[in-house]
């Protein structure tokens, strides 16, 4: 199981919203600089594969592409929207 936070300002959370999957790419060390820069942006206005040079690879089970330089890739399926409220 892996937990996942994300809210309606992303764009990941919308697109996630509408097709119900995702890949959630785990990088290496040697990725860490590039890990940061692509977090720091939008997918909204960059096309985040071109900008920093990552090559997509077909997904077996969904169909947003793996990133080949990541250690691993997780193909997620969104099975339950639960949200929780803050306890007062």
């Amino acid at each position: 199981m892996v937990g996942v936070m994300l809210g309606p300002w992303d764009c990941s959370y919308r697109a996630l919203l509408k097709t119900r999957e995702c890949v959630l790419a785990i990088p290496g060390a040697d990725l860490l600089a590039k890990t940061v820069a692509i977090g720091n942006c939008s997918g909204a206005e960059v096309d985040k594969f071109a900008e920093y040079k990552l090559t997509p690879c077909p997904a077996a089970k969904v169909k947003a592409p793996l990133i080949g330089e990541a250690l691993k890739n997780l193909e997620c399926k969104l099975i339950k929207n639960q949200q929780r409220v803050p306890e007062t």
